[in-house]
């Protein structure tokens, strides 16, 4: 499950990488049309979002997967 997971992680965020390119360009081509970069704003927004969602599931995933390692504090 965690290959599928991080799989499908990579390919969710390939494509808003994607969408974020696709704004960008949009943006600077309509930088003067003010309700179209409000819009675009909002998109760029969400993917953003989307994209801690993402980090957040890979993070939760990881919890209790890696073996813990006893770390002597005192000596550093």
């Amino acid at each position: 499950m965690n290959v599928v997971g991080s799989l499908t992680r990579h390919d969710v965020c390939n494509k808003l990488s994607i969408i974020t390119a696709n704004t960008y360009l949009l943006k600077k081509k309509h930088a003067d049309q003010i309700q179209i970069l409000e819009g675009l704003g909002k998109i760029e927004q969400t993917v953003k979002d989307a994209g801690t969602i993402l980090n957040f599931a890979k993070m939760y995933e990881q919890l209790g997967v890696e073996e813990l390692t006893y770390v002597d504090t005192e000596r550093y």
